[in-house]
C-alpha cells in the first residue's frame, strides 16, 4: 500500500480522492520495477490507459501529460516518492 502525502496544482484535488493506493497499477508500485526512476509521458487521452492509475486521473482531470516520480530513499530502503508533472 502507498499512501499521498500531499498533492498541489492541476488534477490535485481529484488525486486526492484516493489517498490509498493498493496493488501494481499505482506509479509507486511501478516506481520499484525501476531502476532509477518512473518517467511516463503521453502525446494525448488517447494513450492515458498506458499510464499508472494515478497519472491518468492526472491526465483526464489536470490536463497533464508528462510525469517523473523518484525515490526518497536510504541506502537500505524506499522511504517514499516524489512525483512532478507538466502539460
Amino acid at each position: 500500500s502507498y499512501v499521498l502525502l500531499a498533492a498541489y496544482g492541476e488534477g490535485a484535488g481529484d488525486v486526492e480522492k484516493q489517498p490509498v493506493m493498493r496493488g501494481p497499477q499505482w506509479s509507486c508500485a511501478r516506481l520499484l520495477e525501476q531502476p532509477t526512476c518512473l518517467y511516463c509521458k503521453i502525446s494525448g487521452l488517447e494513450d492515458v490507459g498506458e499510464l499508472p492509475e494515478d497519472f491518468q486521473i492526472l491526465a483526464t482531470t489536470g490536463g497533464l501529460r508528462s510525469f517523473l516520480t523518484i525515490p526518497v530513499a536510504t541506502d537500505h530502503e524506499v522511504l517514499g516518492a516524489l512525483t512532478i508533472a507538466k502539460e
